[in-house]
């Protein structure tokens, strides 16, 4: 028979462990309650992040998709200029092929003469040549050869170099008529020359400054460099010019070459105490006394 005081010992002892056990459970729950409660946060912090790098995310997207679109009407617009330009390629060859082929086919018809006279584009062709440093005799050989390889024609007959020389002079008897106009219209000349050592020769070169412009009126090798020598080529210029002009107007020369040389009343030329003696020389030929105007040495 048990004693009643253990029994009572025992009762009690189990109603504390209930009760310590029960003490436990509630601290457990509440432990569990906090866990639960940090994890709520937690996960709706995660979210949130989640929601916002959804956002980021479908945006860049977005933009990616635009920019995708807009490179590929881009690609379709330069495609489609291409299709254009190969096409406006393929007409422009065949424009080009079909004028070779006449071009070609019309070198062969090519007149170089008007009867007995040299064409207006042969007598052009053969001044630009010499203008541009070609030696006349061979300027024909340099139109033949262009005609030959740049157009597949054959161009003759053309002028043997004597007639391009003849055609050069025309040149020159222009530039004079030209030269001899401006002093007669001018109220006063300016004589300017000046020589230079060319190699074995010596060239002097003569310009005449009027109202309407500077015109050259002799450019030659010299015999010599003395005074008598530039002043025979100054006289002898003028003459040229003023006789080539009065031929082509039917004028007097003596009317025309006095009237001229009365209104040279001045020089220019460089500090060479040749060119002195020149201008004194012109001016006992001229009949009257000239301006001496000197030009600045350079450098």
């Amino acid at each position: 028979m048990i004693d009643p005081k253990q029994h009572e010992k025992l009762s009690n002892s189990k109603t504390k462990q209930c009760q310590r056990a029960k003490a436990k459970k509630n601290c457990m729950k509440r432990e569990l309650g906090t866990v639960n409660d940090r994890l709520a946060k937690c996960e709706k912090r995660h979210m949130k992040n989640i929601t916002a790098l959804k956002q980021q995310h479908q945006t860049k997207m977005d933009g990616l998709k635009a920019t995708i679109k807009s490179l590929q009407c881009e690609i379709r617009s330069v495609e489609s200029d291409m299709a254009g330009l190969e096409e406006q390629l393929k007409e422009t060859k065949e424009e080009l092929h079909s004028q070779a082929q006449a071009t070609k086919n019309l070198g062969l018809d090519i007149q170089t003469k008007n009867g007995t006279t040299y064409s207006d584009a042969v007598r052009k062709t053969c001044y630009s040549c010499f203008r541009h440093q070609v030696p006349i005799r061979s300027v024909s050989e340099v139109i033949k050869i262009v005609g030959k390889y740049m157009f597949g024609c054959d161009l003759k007959p053309l002028p043997c170099a004597s007639t391009v020389q003849n055609m050069v002079s025309e040149m020159k008897t222009c530039a004079l008529k030209k030269a001899v106009e401006g002093m007669i219209n001018s109220e006063f000349i300016n004589l300017a020359f000046d020589a230079t050592s060319i190699k074995d020769g010596h060239v002097n070169e003569i310009h005449v400054n009027t109202d309407s412009g500077s015109y050259i009126i002799g450019y030659d090798t010299l015999a010599g460099g003395e005074h008598k020598d530039y002043a025979n080529h100054i006289e002898d210029s003028l003459k040229e010019a003023i006789g080539c002009y009065c031929s082509g107007k039917n004028l007097p020369f003596d009317d025309l070459y006095t009237s001229i040389t009365k209104k040279i009343t001045s020089t220019l030329t460089d500090r060479a105490a040749v060119n002195k003696k020149t201008i004194t020389d012109l001016e006992k030929r001229f009949g009257h006394e000239l301006l001496m105007l000197n030009c600045s040495p350079i450098g």
